[in-house]
């Protein structure tokens, strides 16, 4: 389907996203709860108000960015994983409030003090909006306003918008072909940048009541599918269609043309042709090499950016293989390219799929729509 290019400009999606990172903390109650604090006499409510206000961009980006306080080593991160699985995550929280005990922010000329025990409690929330339907509940101190006051703390740093325009999917065996052409204009679409974890998984069963272990929460997840689709629901999301992981690793042939009258179909995230990557000219794979797809022989890292699409979204090619719902053809729901097959595997390729294994567990990630 062809449109004209009168949607959003770049800009606006990223004013748009800047309004997701700002709003992703939420404070609960518009009125503070009194502590037991000593440390200083009570404030009219306006003025506490006023002071939660500037302390809102403080808090979000502690949630969504602890690493700017705290290193990896600091907060006990295997070697393998990246500083990403700290974002929005318990554990980066109470990281950082282990390490840094306070921070600090300014409001009508005198400072305040932040405190947090860094402990945190999962929930779902009924309404699901901007920030999502899971996240965090926690509790934040300002001993100058004898404050005790609790948080939300929306679990969406791993999201990234797909922007609104024309897109190709699967493969082609033509390239005069167009094959199958879709857009995504005026929807609003997140798709997750990383697999789904087990630490995901374990806080989710934990929540149901229903048994689920690991000692590696940072590894991807390995779910049949009618459990991956239980997950997603459960987040108010759904599993990720095929299409929508085309349009997250397929390079547009140019970014500032929303609905072009032709579209490209990239071998892989990072190069056109897929000869020309080491994909099908090296033997043997380097560090560089498994950093963008993480094939057979390569070290195993979790969490790392190094490999995400020009829409931002990881794993693209290699790592695992990844189960994903398909509305155009059902049976090439499975991306068989992983860190199981050779380089030269001709699997290395985007679009390329095949049928998954019946009562197998796979890999998988979520995506929400916002209506």
């Amino acid at each position: 389907m062809k449109r004209d290019s009168t949607t959003l400009s770049i800009s606006k999606i990223y004013i748009f996203l800047g309004i997701v990172a700002v709003t992703g903390i939420f404070l609960l109650f518009c009125y503070p709860q009194r502590s037991e604090l000593p440390q200083a006499a009570p404030r009219n409510s306006d003025f506490i108000n006023q002071v939660l206000q500037q302390a809102r961009p403080v808090l979000a980006s502690a949630w969504r960015n602890p690493t700017q306080y705290v290193g990896k080593k600091e907060c006990a991160l295997a070697p393998e994983v990246g500083e990403a699985f700290l974002e929005c995550h318990p554990q980066g929280w109470r990281c950082l409030w282990q390490q840094q005990k306070h921070l600090t922010f300014e409001h009508a000329g005198s400072v305040f003090t932040l405190q947090s025990s860094g402990e945190l409690t999962f929930i779902r929330r009924k309404v699901q909006g901007i920030k999502g339907v899971s996240g965090y509940v926690g509790h934040i101190e300002i001993p100058e306003l004898n404050l005790r006051q609790k948080i939300f703390l929306s679990s969406t740093c791993h999201e990234m918008y797909l922007p609104a325009r024309s897109y190709p999917y699967g493969e082609v065996a033509d390239l005069r072909d167009p094959g199958f052409i879709w857009d995504n204009a005026g929807r609003e679409i997140f798709i997750d940048k990383f697999y789904v974890s087990q630490g995901d998984v374990h806080e989710w069963k934990q929540f149901i009541g229903e048994e689920y272990s690991t000692d590696t929460p940072w590894k991807p997840a390995k779910l049949k599918e009618v459990d991956q689709k239980r997950f997603c629901a459960f987040h108010g999301k759904k599993q990720l269609m095929a299409h929508l992981f085309d349009a997250s690793q397929m390079t547009p042939l140019d970014l500032r043309v929303h609905f072009p009258d032709m579209i490209v179909r990239p071998d892989t995230p990072w190069q056109r042709d897929h000869r020309r990557t080491f994909l099908a000219k090296e033997g043997r794979v380097s560090s560089q090499s498994c950093s963008l797809a993480q094939v057979k022989g390569c070290r195993e890292n979790y969490f790392m950016t190094d490999s995400v699409s020009w829409s931002g979204i990881a794993f693209g090619l290699g790592f695992e293989e990844e189960l994903f719902a398909n509305p155009i053809d059902p049976e090439l729901n499975l991306k068989k390219s992983s860190k199981h097959e050779e380089v030269n595997s001709s699997w290395h390729k985007l679009g390329r799929r095949t049928s998954s294994l019946d009562n197998k567990e796979y890999a998988f990630r979520c995506f929400r729509e916002l209506l």
